[in-house]
């Protein structure tokens, strides 16, 4: 039995859009799922009505499945971190997405970042017994700053802290194995799937770049990934470059992954 298709992508593909201009043109191309990008200035979902805002989605017929909160290591997260859950929560979102750090970072500082990091999962951890929201840490740039983010995985409680895989982060100067997914894909909470073209080409739609998808959904058939399957991809480097061609590209190559994985 084919599962019903359940296909998100993210408010990243391009800022330059009003948000509610892009809801309207997700649910035109198909999408079930919308996911709010880090960029809250563009969104404005620390500052809006949450339930204006959900009633902007239920119109275009869409859910949300994961909210990208703030770096870890910044002064100021765990304030975001709480109002995005209380906005979560009127959203019916499971899921949020952080980094654990700047994206990259010398090995020289990972005792240190790592000391502090592990104190803010414990808070993390206190705040998804009281709200409901899972948190998936998101691998960075290959090297320290991700292997942090593995070992904050593994060390936290896993039914509150899980693994977010960027498939366009995992493949720089690729391509790579995809040893990262291997070793944490009964962890996974949620997946941002895109392509990459070069080393500063990236999250492109999957199939314009060098990435093995056959071989990756082979891994996320096994994991613990549940639809809906997550787009984060853009269209600065894509070769679609108007809105609606971009999305409907974006919509059909997510649907031919998903049913790889699950069909």
């Amino acid at each position: 039995m084919v599962l019903t298709r359940k296909i998100s992508i993210a408010s990243f593909f391009d800022y330059n859009l009003p948000i509610e201009k892009q809801i309207s043109l997700a649910s035109q191309a198909g999408f079930t799922h919308f996911t709010f990008s880090a960029n809250y200035e563009h969104c404005g979902i620390l500052d809006r009505n949450e339930k204006a805002l959900k009633e902007v989605l239920k119109n275009h017929h869409l859910s949300v499945d994961t909210i990208h909160g703030p770096t870890l290591d910044k002064d100021d997260a765990f304030p975001i971190i709480k109002r995005l859950c209380t906005v979560a929560n009127e959203l019916e979102v499971p899921v949020m997405v952080l980094h654990c750090s700047c994206f990259a970072f010398r090995q020289e500082q990972y005792t240190q970042r790592k000391q502090d990091i592990s104190e803010k999962i414990q808070k993390l951890e206190s705040i998804s017994k009281e709200t409901g929201i899972r948190f998936a840490l998101e691998n960075v740039l290959p090297g320290p700053a991700t292997e942090l983010v593995k070992e904050m995985v593994l060390c936290g409680d896993p039914r509150y802290i899980g693994f977010c895989y960027d498939s366009a982060h995992d493949q720089i100067d690729g391509p790579n194995p995809f040893t990262l997914l291997e070793e944490l894909k009964d962890r996974l909470f949620t997946a941002h799937i895109s392509d990459r073209l070069r080393e500063f080409e990236d999250h492109v739609i999957p199939g314009e770049g060098f990435i093995d998808f056959t071989k990756m959904c082979e891994i996320l058939r096994g994991s613990s990934l549940n639809p809906p399957l997550l787009t984060e991809v853009m269209m600065t480097h894509s070769e679609f470059k108007e809105h609606q061609v971009f999305l409907k590209n974006a919509y059909e190559q997510a649907c031919e992954l998903h049913d790889r994985i699950w069909g």
